[in-house]
């Protein structure tokens, strides 16, 4: 439990580092602009505005790498603060 905290964070380092790999990768799938033409059906023109508007997978694991960065930090800050409550 003690070594959660270091593993937390490296986690969260390679997790970040992974993502910025894929982003580099892939390519977005909103890379380019939405194409519309006037004989297009409304339909379509709705499935091409929200192809662009997809959460992007890259992004994800970066977001969950910061997030693992961060609740490292918290609790690494708690333990300062309160040393008391270390297990």
């Amino acid at each position: 439990m003690i070594a959660f905290r270091w593993v937390l964070f490296s986690a969260g380092i390679l997790s970040v580092v992974i993502g910025f790999l894929l982003a580099g990768v892939m390519k977005p799938p909103g890379s380019r602009k939405p194409f519309i033409d006037p004989r297009m059906r409304d339909d379509e023109i709705i499935r091409n505005l929200k192809r662009g508007q997809r959460v992007f997978l890259p992004n994800l694991v970066v977001l969950f790498g910061f997030a693992c960065i961060l609740a490292s930090v918290i609790w690494r800050l708690i333990l300062l603060v309160a040393p008391q409550a270390r297990p």
